[in-house]
C-alpha cells in the first residue's frame, strides 16, 4: 500500500494531468456498465 503522501501526490499529479478527462472516461465506463446489466437481467 501506497503511503499516503504519495496517494495524494499521486491524486494532485492526475488532477494537474488530464484527471477530469480520466473522471469522464471512467464514468462512460461505468454508464456502459450499468446498461449491461440491465441487458442481462
Amino acid at each position: 500500500e501506497k503511503p499516503m503522501s504519495e496517494y495524494e501526490n499521486f491524486v494532485l499529479y492526475l488532477n494537474d494531468n488530464g484527471g477530469k478527462r480520466l473522471e469522464e472516461i471512467y464514468a462512460g465506463a461505468y454508464a456502459r456498465y450499468k446498461a449491461l446489466i440491465e441487458e442481462i437481467k
